[in-house]
């Protein structure tokens, strides 16, 4: 169970063996919150999770954001963008931070284009060399924004590392 306030609307994702929640919307105190923690999750028993707290999610209170791994894990981030501020459902953020899970510290990025909540999925994506958070629609406090997918540019990936050969080799030994 993640520790500090109870909330619900929160979001977070997994990288490697760490999870990252932020935010949420506590009905005892009828607002969202801007906590964050990284939990450590044990390899022999993934219900084993130990917890930290972090510095406050920069962007400030939000609940209903988006949150998302970097594809396949190829960097040390937790992404979230967007969000609901106040919890009425009227406005969304555009405010994009990553939480490098190496280094222990948020990382500002890219604006959102269109400031929502309710962010309908955040998923790497590798396109022309190029690594992107891409999400589907959200809501903008006037109805459902999902006319067109927004990428978020996180700059270029270089490919390294593991060729198919060896992955089969390592997938054939388990």
């Amino acid at each position: 169970i993640k520790p500090g306030t109870p909330v619900d609307a929160l979001r977070g994702a997994i990288n490697m063996d760490k999870i990252v929640v932020v935010g949420g919307y506590s009905q005892a105190l009828q607002a969202p919150i801007s906590e964050a923690y990284i939990g450590a999750i044990d390899a022999l028993n993934p219900l084993n999770i130990t917890w930290t707290a972090l510095p406050d999610y920069p962007a400030g209170r939000a609940s209903r954001l988006g949150a998302g791994s970097v594809f396949m894990d190829l960097r040390p981030l937790v992404i979230f963008t967007g969000g609901d501020p106040t919890g009425a459902g009227q406005e969304g953020l555009a405010d994009t931070w990553g939480y490098d899970i190496n280094a222990n510290q948020w990382l500002i990025g890219s604006t959102k284009t269109t400031g929502v909540s309710n962010i309908s999925n955040l998923c790497g994506v590798i396109a022309n060399d190029t690594l992107w958070m891409a999400c589907v629609a959200g809501y903008n406090g006037n109805g459902v924004f999902g006319t067109q997918n927004e990428w978020l540019c996180l700059g270029p990936q270089v490919w390294t590392g593991v060729n198919e050969h060896s992955l089969t080799a390592a997938q054939g030994s388990l």
